[in-house]
């Protein structure tokens, strides 16, 4: 079905989402109405995690062979974007084109979907709804059900689930008849999951360095990246690659503009951003993709801390800065903290780094 388009993997609240569907760009795909979904046998005990996510985009990438999944898993507590919302997803057959897919987490052919924990799943599901259809400005009664495109074996999103109750919810949230405090329970900053962690960054005062440190080990915990020693060394590059502020930094950051303009004219102005050098078109188109916000136009968006925090570790995780996985240097058999600098730069400064790393693992 073609390349595979990336994933977001990112939760929100909903005041959260709202926040980040309002940076977005939309660009020339602009989606006509949203369809509801529920995982129907599944389940998570818990709720969705980072874990569950990465399981669906193996799922959907590698079992199924398509070229994206829905845009959007709601459980009872958070709202994750998984296929970015700016670009078609794959999650019902002949709408694919037009619509933006939400999945509820739940079998509402059996569970309840106006108490306990499946009402918790409901205040998402408007609250995400009611949003999207704001921004875009959809009418609320155009939302669809999976089992009407007629292309489904399922009754999906579920028997129990009413279309005309979830439309009227939209539009009374909308209308601002539904206090914020009751359409969905925030997660606490930090959920008890070591290896897992929930936490968005946007939970924390990066203005202080000590905030900093604890949403980059969150975001760090949240990616899949939870040993100790690599967490330790994700935060002793940020430590040296910032001049030790723990603050996004431009390139040659001790200069100004017209230098960068004068002297990085190979790639300016996507020149080095955030807390490590995000540099290149490319790769700012990159995670343009995966973020669902234009940082080619916009590239000081790589400055906004929760965003470079996100950059940073998925670098690490997925070895997108230079082929070079965190895991390949620091894993089950031992850490290698100064050849993981080839996760980000060669062995420029590794010594110094790796004498970083074992303070932060001391600390």
């Amino acid at each position: 079905m073609g390349k595979w388009k990336g994933i977001v993997g990112r939760s929100f609240t909903p005041e959260e989402f709202r926040q980040y569907v309002a940076g977005l760009n939309w660009g020339e795909w602009l989606p006509e109405f949203i369809v509801l979904h529920n995982t129907e046998g599944l389940t998570v005990p818990g709720g969705l995690s980072e874990k569950y996510i990465r399981d669906m985009e193996h799922e959907y990438r590698d079992l199924n062979g398509w070229s994206a999944g829905p845009h959007l898993f709601l459980d009872s507590e958070r709202i994750w974007v998984f296929t970015p919302l700016t670009t078609p997803g794959v999650h019902a057959n002949s709408w694919n084109s037009r619509t933006l897919g939400v999945e509820m987490e739940g079998d509402y052919d059996r569970e309840k979907f106006n108490s306990g924990r499946g009402l918790l799943v409901q205040r998402n599901a408007v609250a995400a709804v009611a949003i999207l259809s704001e921004a875009l400005n959809m009418d609320p009664n155009t939302l669809m059900f999976h089992k009407e495109n007629g292309e489904t074996e399922h009754d999906c999103p579920g028997v129990n689930v009413r279309k005309a109750d979830i439309i009227r919810a939209v539009q009374d949230y909308l209308a601002g008849e539904t206090p914020a405090a009751q359409v969905a329970q925030p997660a606490p900053a930090i959920k008890p999951a070591p290896e897992h962690g929930s936490a968005a960054p946007g939970a924390y005062d990066f203005s202080t360095k000590e905030g900093a440190i604890a949403a980059i080990r969150a975001e760090c915990q949240k990616q899949g990246i939870g040993s100790p020693e690599q967490i330790a060394y994700v935060l002793a590059t940020v430590d040296w690659e910032t001049g030790h502020t723990f603050k996004p930094v431009r390139e040659a950051f001790w200069k100004d503009e017209e230098w960068r303009r004068r002297n990085l004219s190979r790639y300016y102005p996507h020149y080095g951003r955030g807390y490590v050098q995000l540099t290149w078109e490319a790769n700012y188109r990159k995670y343009s993709e995966i973020l669902g916000i234009d940082l080619v136009n916009n590239p000081d968006l790589a400055m906004v801390p929760a965003t470079a925090a996100f950059i940073l570790v998925h670098g690490f995780r997925t070895g997108a800065f230079t082929g070079k996985k965190i895991t390949n240097y620091i894993n089950d058999d031992g850490a290698d903290f100064y050849n993981a600098r080839r996760c980000i730069n060669g062995v420029d400064k590794a010594e110094e780094i790796a004498a970083i790393a074992e303070k932060f693992l001391e600390a």
